[in-house]
């Protein structure tokens, strides 16, 4: 038999500590298996039992279950330890999603479905990285005081700005990130408008003497510093801690974050079930006991009217947490009513423009927002 190991190390590599060998009447063939979650691939190394040995240098990004396994001569498995879970990714906190092809929406008989989750199928062309959790305000303080640091040594900053299809920089002058944030909370971080995450300057639909934002006149938020993205983005940008070469930070598209919530799944739930309509109360009324939900979601019957902290309730099959439930997520997109009559999709933004250019110096933002809140019926938490 094998006994226990564990994982010890960083994202990009792994040690295994705690493995013994023992009651074999032949001394078997060890292996350390590596299965990665979202399409399957196994990787094998050779185990040395020395807990000095490191794998996993060229294991690809994702997000693996890691034992070990005995084969005897005849290549057959005759023993293997309890699964381990390691992310491999290019920076902590993050998944790394592979590229794909999904049906988005639900069908007409699932429980909870309404008019625009009509089902169309969608292909996420690029890999991506997205968030293991809801973004914290732990997190944000973090940014925030790396971000003044950043600034304080003089390094030239630059603004990103998203549009339909193409990025677009200019200098940033403002020397604080945007929010107050406890670094002690590990709540899902709330009240924050698309604008303040994106950084774009919608309010009274105007940006003054400017055509467009990011002018050479123009400093969006200059009352109260750049916005989330800016900043991480200038803190990629310098090779700070935040950095990742060829990557750039900002909301998922609807497509990519319906692609990374359901994380194989086709079901209402991504742990593989659906709403119980059954129930009295029922789904779509305050307070109904969902016991699959509430293995995973934060939702108005098990929260305790409140929001909770990220990663206490099961993962998705990719290893992310708190995808449903909890607080509504903002996504890229604006909001379109049919799946359907949208011809692209992935990294594209499929619908309506990400914000529109109404007239020069004019902007408007119609959001959509995914996922669930704390204090939601069931039936909006799928």
């Amino acid at each position: 038999m094998l006994d226990f190991l564990e994982i010890v190390g960083s994202s990009a590599t792994f040690k295994l500590s705690g493995g013994a060998i023992s009651n074999f009447a032949k001394t078997p063939t060890l292996r350390v298996q590596c299965i990665d979650q979202q399409n399957h691939a196994v990787f094998e190394y050779t185990f040395t039992g020395s807990e000095s040995t490191t794998y996993g240098s060229a294991l690809p990004y994702g997000y693996y279950e890691v034992r070990v396994v005995a084969y005897n001569s005849y290549g057959q498995v005759v023993s293997k330890t309890k699964p381990l879970l390691l992310y491999k990714t290019p920076i902590t906190g993050f998944v790394y999603i592979k590229k794909g092809t999904f049906t988005m929406g639900s069908p007409d008989s699932e429980v909870g479905h309404q008019a625009n989750e009509a089902q169309q199928s969608f292909t996420i062309s690029k890999d991506y990285l997205i968030q293991r959790t809801p973004c914290t305000p732990k997190y944000l303080a973090a940014v925030k005081s790396a971000y003044a640091t950043l600034y304080a040594s003089g390094v030239t900053l630059t603004r990103v700005k998203i549009t339909n299809a193409n990025w677009s920089t200019t200098a940033i002058n403002q020397n604080a990130m945007y929010g107050s944030w406890s670094s002690s909370d590990e709540t899902p971080a709330v009240s924050i408008s698309w604008e303040r995450i994106m950084d774009v300057d919608t309010a009274n639909s105007t940006i003054s003497g400017s055509a467009a934002p990011y002018t050479a006149t123009a400093t969006p938020f200059s009352s109260s510093g750049v916005g989330i993205c800016t900043a991480l983005n200038a803190l990629n940008r310098s090779g700070q801690d935040y950095y990742l070469s060829g990557y750039q930070y900002c909301l998922p598209t609807e497509c990519q974050w319906e692609f990374a919530c359901r994380a194989g799944c086709s079901d209402a739930l991504y742990n593989g079930t659906a709403l119980d309509a059954t129930t009295t109360p029922a789904y779509s009324t305050a307070n109904s006991p969902q016991p699959n939900l509430a293995e995973i979601a934060w939702y108005n019957y098990n929260s305790g009217g409140s929001k909770r902290k990220v990663g206490l309730l099961k993962p998705n099959a990719w290893g992310l947490y708190d995808m449903l439930g909890n607080v509504w997520e903002w996504v890229l997109d604006q909001y379109n009513a049919s799946y359907a009559a949208v011809a692209t999709a992935g990294e594209t933004v499929h619908g309506s423009p990400v914000y529109t250019e109404v007239s020069s110096g004019s902007w408007g933002v119609n959001g959509v927002r995914r996922g669930g809140v704390y204090n939601d019926y069931a039936r909006y938490c799928k």
